[in-house]
């Protein structure tokens, strides 16, 4: 097992790092991307990536992928494998969606390229303030489609405010020259205001997706389509899985599927930052490991070689003002270790 502190709080220039992407590349390099912040969610912050090489005790110097320029807010990086190309989906003030990819495993990027016209299809079905993709990494399935989650807010009286919730996913069948927004979830009496989501390939190749929601029943959403565009299963809330109302993230493993949120109530709030394992596509979860006491937001790739489980999580939450702010860890461990 090996614990290393991507990111201290208040330290090396910007006041907080938040909203964890992590992926393992087909070399076995960990990417892990991030939000360098200069305050809360609507702030001046640029997306930053380290790279750690197979067999390397650290993590790289900085790389930043969507730099501010000291005036925008660039937010939710979403990551992609793609046999040996990365892929990556950012948002811009929560409104502009951009579209980049690295083919030398992480070290250099392509010049960012606008989409807001994608989401901006669905505006006659669901006329967003705000919309984002993620958080956490986007799903490659087994055929070769790039699926991410997204989300809108439509709020006219704020449109900085991050609710009422509908959501859809965007995806690529084309190795990110073109893409796509897919059906939208709305908001019901039974499954209020979907937002943050992540999704997972099943065994038989139907897509999960896994919620946060505002239901308040203490348990994440799920829903299963065919191929992760339409066509979605009424949903469900899973009763092994209990929710705070926070981010959390699904993975693939090659023995099945890992999950990891704050495992907690809401009395308990954001604490307890586990990572679950489950073999019969999230019927059951069979095993788990904590690996932050008190949270937020977290995510998770799995490295088929070491067969290590890589999270990528907040940790270590201290208050300041009225914002939190959290150390940014990546805990590497195996299911034997624990």
């Amino acid at each position: 097992m090996k614990i290393t502190t991507v990111e201290k709080y208040g330290e090396n220039g910007y006041r907080m790092y938040r909203i964890p992407c992590i992926v393992c590349t087909a070399k076995g390099t960990l990417l892990a991307c991030y939000e360098a912040r200069h305050g809360s969610d609507w702030c001046v912050l640029d997306v930053i990536l380290k790279r750690k090489s197979v067999g390397a005790d650290e993590w790289s110097e900085r790389i930043c992928v969507a730099d501010s320029l000291g005036r925008s807010t660039m937010n939710n990086p979403v990551l992609f494998t793609d046999g040996d190309t990365i892929h990556m989906l950012h948002c811009k003030n929560y409104r502009y969606l951009y579209y980049t990819k690295s083919t030398d495993d992480g070290l250099t990027w392509t010049k960012a390229r606008e989409i807001t016209d994608v989401p901006e299809a669905l505006l006659d079905k669901y006329n967003w303030t705000v919309c984002a993709v993620g958080p956490g990494h986007g799903l490659t399935t087994s055929g070769g489609r790039l699926i991410a989650p997204m989300w809108f807010a439509r709020n006219t009286n704020d449109i900085n405010t991050h609710g009422p919730n509908a959501i859809t996913t965007i995806y690529s069948d084309d190795h990110g020259e073109t893409w796509h927004c897919g059906e939208i979830i709305y908001s019901t009496e039974e499954f209020v205001n979907p937002n943050e989501s992540t999704l997972a390939e099943l065994s038989d190749g139907r897509i999960m997706m896994n919620c946060r929601h505002v239901t308040k029943n203490n348990m994440r959403a799920v829903l299963i389509s065919e191929d992760g565009s339409g066509g979605w299963s009424d949903v469900y809330f899973d009763e092994n899985l209990p929710d705070p109302i926070c981010q959390g993230s699904l993975a693939q493993a090659d023995d099945g599927i890992l999950f990891t949120n704050c495992a907690a109530t809401m009395a308990e709030g954001r604490t307890h930052t586990t990572v679950r394992h489950s073999s019969d596509d999230g019927k059951t979860w069979d095993k788990a490991y904590e690996v932050a006491r008190y949270g937020g937001y977290s995510d998770v790739c799995y490295d088929p070689v070491s067969k290590t489980v890589c999270a990528f999580a907040e940790s270590g939450r201290v208050r300041e003002n009225d914002a939190f702010s959290f150390d940014l860890v990546v805990t590497e461990f195996s299911w034997d270790e624990v």
